[in-house]
């Protein structure tokens, strides 16, 4: 039987949506990686059957782990939905259950979908919630001793999805280089995204962001 995928963009993440939803497919998770394998892809998105949205978004990367959340993902997973006619046009919000619950994802028109995020957890505020979560295996994390870099770097989830965010301008070859020993750092079990950022100009209303994306590198 062959699986249902389709090709999606958004905000430069190119996704493959696997729609699991309506038929039994037996797929194992490193199939799923080798058909991102290709550098097209940033992630694979896995739609399964929900009795609370319509549908459980499985967010895989391409080196077979799994993600708990993808803000771009679940815009184009709702995107998804509307051009295959699964919502009704004139439905203006998708709700689609992910790993920490549901996210619900309005409609602007048919191109442009908005999603809010949620709650930002601080990992200074609430480290008990990280260890639980399985997000880190430590109450107490020095990021500095990974890499001086990261002296001050501070540590967020959204919808459990983790980010470490540090201010620093870095080549392509530095960021990897500090994202390997974050990785290798056996702080975060199933490693972490990292976000470099710069205030430019000194204006704090505009920042620049590049984004080393866990799974992705």
């Amino acid at each position: 039987m062959k699986l249902r995928k389709q090709y999606y963009h958004s905000t430069h993440n190119n996704y493959i949506i696997f729609d699991c939803s309506q038929k039994t497919y037996k797929v194992k998770r490193q199939q799923f990686a080798k058909m991102l394998s290709s550098d097209k892809f940033d992630s694979g998105l896995v739609l399964l059957p929900s009795k609370i949205g319509e549908r459980f978004m499985v967010v895989l990367e391409k080196d077979g782990s799994e993600s708990a959340m993808c803000g771009n993902g679940v815009r184009s997973v709702a995107k998804y939905l509307y051009d295959n006619n699964f919502v009704s046009e004139e439905q203006k919000e998708v709700v689609l259950e992910i790993k920490s619950g549901t996210i619900s994802i309005e409609k602007i028109d048919a191109d442009n979908f908005r999603v809010n995020m949620g709650p930002i957890v601080s990992f200074e505020k609430n480290p008990n919630e990280f260890v639980k979560e399985d997000i880190t295996n430590s109450q107490e994390i020095d990021l500095e001793s990974i890499d001086p870099i990261l002296k001050g770097a501070k540590i967020y989830h959204s919808q459990l999805e983790p980010h470490i965010v540090v201010e620093a301008n870095l080549t392509d070859s530095q960021i990897l280089e500090v994202f390997n020993k974050i990785k290798n750092s056996g702080f975060f079990p199933h490693n972490i995204n990292i976000n470099f950022i710069e205030i430019v100009s000194g204006d704090t209303s505009v920042v620049k962001n590049v984004t080393c994306e866990r799974g992705v590198d």
